[in-house]
């Protein structure tokens, strides 16, 4: 065998040539074999003897593979993944962005994404470097769904140089909202008084979800209403790895939430990430309960004879009527029995019309009416008044009769005796059956005053008569108005004005006194005063004739000494009234 050449160049101190004397073989060794070692090798034979069929030149295509060098895993900013680790939280709809990048192999690393046995679409690229190995790279970009829960993905690099492929993985940390809140405790009636419970399941929620009670639009804990109030909540971990939440509310019914609308809402870090507002479910209660009534209105005023109407408003569940009672100052109403006394006050219509009203229908009313449940509790009544025209009498203070001379004050009182309003707003005062006033004179008569003048603000049931006199003496009565009109008139009431007598003058028969006849004189009075004169007083001359005491005096028989001058005087219990005197002349 020929002489062999030793290696030159790169490969100066990595190879070996192997041949032996006269042998037929040689062999090149390379080691370590570099990625740039690949290429053509020719091997040259050199004869001593040439013959055509001996081949001269032989020619080795030497291809060199590598095993990548690593395999590493980041996010989109360039942050790296370790290896096996929990990557998250992420919301539900977050956009992941992973990329996979294994370098050193040749030739060039083949990188996919996996989640479980399902290969994943990337972007794959691969970059080559002049010694032929270079880096291979897949960007991941995944729309995280419900569906990647608990999901692991895998991330793989392989290339001719391995058996088997570089395996990194990371576990998806995923947040998603409830996929359903269903409320349960509502589906039959309920009675007032009995314990209602709700529940509340939440499902599908990670992290678990919280719960929140609504009365309406209240939490449960601020409903005014709301009596005995209890919640509990428990969290269950499912195998999907999300949780179910359960939540109890326990409170007593009553009438208020009957139609009450009650909602669990339902929320966790996803929801409020997204600014959405939570999940609910809602109920709604249906609370059976005794009536509740309230009559209107408060106050009833009318006139007597107009027909009064009051109303018995009532809320029930069920509003189905089976009784209706009326009651006048606790009594109950006979409706039925006085069909034209009282209308409706029924079931059909529990409202109670009375009829051409009195002023027996004056009172307290109170409705009362009954379910299935029960009967209505009284919680208000409606006070109605029926306003009739006054009945009066005069009153005269002071009672007994009063005396001209004592220059007194009387007072006339136009008592109501029975009315309804009982107070007077005008009063008509009569005299001997002819009017005399109209009090107050401030309007309704002849006489104007300004509205605030002094004869406004008065008394119309009193007429004060000042320093008494004879001509005050009659007999008074009045009418006394109120809101319902005017009154009758009252009976007469007699003032009683004493006085003394008036001017008395004296007549006497026969015209011609003669001696030894008779003489009768008379005190004749214009005014006999009051009371009545009944006792005179004679005077003969200056002497007082004290037997001589009624109105006529009879001298018999007439004697010269009767000629004188004779004055009587009228008295009462008042006082002497004018004195009359009279010059008697005798024919002898």
């Amino acid at each position: 065998m020929a002489n062999v050449k030793r290696a030159e160049g790169p490969l100066l101190d990595r190879t070996d040539f192997h041949y032996a004397t006269n042998g037929t073989n040689s062999s090149l060794e390379i080691f370590p074999l570099q990625t740039e070692d690949e290429g053509l090798y020719k091997c040259e034979i050199t004869y001593l003897a040439v013959r055509e069929a001996c081949s001269v030149v032989q020619f080795v295509n030497l291809t060199t593979y590598a095993l990548p060098t690593y395999l590493q895993m980041t996010f989109e900013d360039g942050s790296p993944i370790d290896n096996g680790t929990v990557a998250g939280p992420f919301d539900e709809g977050t956009s992941l962005t992973l990329i996979c990048e294994s370098g050193g192999g040749k030739p060039v690393a083949r990188v996919s994404w996996w989640n479980g046995s399902q290969t994943l679409p990337g972007e794959y690229s691969g970059i080559l470097e002049q010694n032929g190995a270079g880096v291979g790279r897949n960007i991941l970009r995944v729309p995280l769904t419900r569906a990647d829960l608990a999901s692991t993905l895998t991330c793989e690099a392989e290339n001719a140089a391995m058996t088997s492929p570089f395996v990194a993985s990371v576990t998806i940390d995923l947040n998603v909202p409830p996929v359903s809140v269903t409320v349960t405790g509502a589906e039959t009636a309920t009675y007032e008084g009995e314990e209602v419970t709700l529940t509340c399941v939440v499902k599908g929620a990670r992290p678990a979800a919280s719960i929140t009670w609504l009365n309406g639009s209240v939490p449960v804990q601020d409903a005014p209403t709301l009596v005995n109030v209890q919640e509990d909540s428990a969290e269950i971990r499912l195998p999907d790895d999300t949780y179910e939440t359960r939540s109890r509310l326990n409170f007593q019914a009553t009438r208020f939430e009957n139609g009450q609308k009650f909602s669990c809402e339902a929320t966790n870090v996803v929801l409020e990430n997204r600014d959405q507002e939570p999940m609910e479910s809602v109920v709604s209660l249906d609370v059976h309960y005794a009536p509740i009534v309230r009559v209107s209105p408060d106050n009833v005023t009318v006139n007597e004879s107009m027909d009064v109407l009051i109303f018995c408003q009532y809320t029930a569940n069920p509003p189905k009527l089976s009784h209706v009672y009326w009651y006048q100052d606790s009594s109950q109403v006979d409706v039925a029995g006085y069909p034209d006394k009282y209308g409706n006050g029924n079931v059909e219509h529990p409202s109670l019309l009375v009829k051409n009203s009195s002023a027996a229908d004056t009172g307290e009313y109170t409705c009362r009416v009954a379910n299935a449940v029960g009967a209505s509790e009284v919680t208000n009544s409606a006070f109605v008044s029926v306003q009739y025209r006054p009945q009066v009498q005069v009153v005269i203070y002071p009672m007994e009769p009063v005396s001209e001379e004592d220059h007194v004050n009387v007072t006339l009182n136009c008592d109501v005796v029975r009315a309804n309003p009982d107070y007077l707003v005008r009063v008509r005062w009569y005299l001997d059956g002819e009017l005399l006033k109209e009090l107050p004179e401030c309007d309704g008569n002849s006489t104007t005053y300004g509205s605030n003048s002094v004869f406004c603000d008065i008394d119309p049931s009193k007429l004060l008569l000042e320093n008494v006199f004879k001509d005050f003496h009659g007999n008074y009565s009045c009418e006394g108005m109120n809101d319902a009109g005017w009154g009758s008139r009252s009976n007469e009431a007699e003032l009683i004005v004493h006085y003394p007598p008036g001017q008395a003058f004296i007549t006497y028969q026969p015209p011609m006194v003669v001696k030894g006849l008779s003489l009768e004189l008379t005190c004749n009075v214009e005014d006999p005063g009051r009371p009545a004169a009944t006792t005179f007083r004679w005077y003969r001359g200056s002497h007082l004739v004290p037997d001589e005491t009624t109105a006529s005096w009879t001298i018999n028989p007439v004697s010269l000494e009767t000629e004188d001058n004779f004055t009587c005087v009228p008295v009462n219990i008042e006082g002497e009234g004018e004195r009359a005197t009279l010059n008697v002349d005798v024919l002898g």
